[in-house]
Order: C-alpha cells, then sequence, then structure tokens
C-alpha cells in the first residue's frame, strides 16, 4: 500500500532542510510552510505526528488527528509555548477545548514546567495528558 507523507512546519528553514534531507534519502514527501492551526483540513491521514509540539501545538495536531479519526503520536513540550494558537475545526482556545478554566489552565502550564521539583512537574505533566485524553476520547467517541 502506498504510503503518503505530508509536514506541515511554520518554520521555512526547517521545511527547506527537510526538502533536501527527503531528497538526499529519495523519500516522496509533501512540504507545506504554513501554521498548523490554519491549514485546511482537507488532508487525509491515518496518523497525525507531531514531534517537539511546543506547547498549544500538541492540543492543535491532536485536533487534527480527531477530525480524520486518525491516530496519533504527539511529543508534547515546552508547555507555555505557542498560546496563541486555536484549535482547528472549532476555533477554541486551548482551555475550552480542553475543558478547564482558563486560569487553571495556565496554573496548570506553569507547574509542569517548575524547575527543581520533577515529582511536581511530572505530575502536572501527567494531568496534562490525561486531560488532552480526555478531550479526544470526549471529541471522538473513541474508547
Amino acid at each position: 500500500q502506498d504510503v503518503e507523507i505530508n509536514v506541515v512546519d511554520i518554520s521555512v528553514g526547517a521545511i527547506k532542510n527537510g526538502e533536501m534531507k527527503a531528497k538526499r534519502l529519495n523519500v516522496p514527501v509533501n512540504y507545506q510552510v504554513a501554521d498548523a492551526s490554519s491549514v485546511g483540513l482537507d488532508v487525509n491521514a491515518d496518523v497525525v505526528v507531531a514531534l517537539h509540539a511546543c506547547g498549544h501545538l500538541s492540543d492543535v495536531a491532536l485536533a487534527h488527528a480527531v477530525h480524520r479519526d486518525a491516530g496519533f503520536v504527539i511529543c508534547p513540550c515546552c508547555y507555555n509555548s505557542n498560546p496563541h494558537l486555536r484549535v482547528p475545526s472549532s476555533t477554541q482556545i486551548v482551555s475550552e477545548w480542553l475543558g478547564l478554566p482558563d486560569n487553571d489552565w495556565m496554573a496548570l502550564k506553569l507547574l509542569a514546567e517548575v524547575q527543581g521539583n520533577f515529582p511536581l512537574a511530572s505530575k502536572a505533566i501527567g494531568v496534562i495528558c490525561a486531560l488532552r485524553a480526555q478531550a479526544v476520547e470526549g471529541k471522538s467517541g473513541a474508547k
């Protein structure tokens, strides 16, 4: 079965590097410089992969997976990054998409990035992951 790979990144440099590597490896990849939160949802996907999905970009990628009824692999980081991004297909802010009051969401993200208290940061990260999983389940009907 044919595999189609689509890459969306807001960084022109990252796209150019990817294009060069794909050409060198002779791997067919479709690249698009765009903001993932505003990309049209017309690309079919069986799996959505987001590596180094900074802050709210994790939720944007999850929303793309839900919209496509696709599996996903999301590697979140930098929890306070990209707070301007809205969840595609709903234009909700992330706290609304997660069903969490905005102040609670902001506090939770700060706790996830606490330096020097690994147990506290780990618990906050676990709660964020659980909230995201619950949002995906609620939006997709996944079991």
